[in-house]
């Protein structure tokens, strides 16, 4: 698996779920506890820590600069 993708399974969830909560807070007005909730994470404060972790920012920073 890691030779194919360059991760580890968990990684690769990671980086599914980065990328689709990206695309969610930026296109839809949905409150981060259902992005959260959507995405398979236990609570909003795990999701706020591994989206803060992979992006430098927030999920509400990242909403706020990046809104279309």
């Amino acid at each position: 698996f890691r030779e194919a993708t360059g991760g580890s399974p968990h990684v690769c969830r990671d980086r599914l779920r980065y990328s689709e909560a990206c695309r969610i807070l930026m296109l839809e007005s949905i409150p981060i506890s259902e992005v959260a909730e959507r995405l398979g994470y236990p609570d909003l404060y795990h999701f706020s820590r591994k989206f803060k972790r992979m992006s430098g920012l927030s999920p509400r920073e990242f909403r706020a600069r990046n809104r279309k």
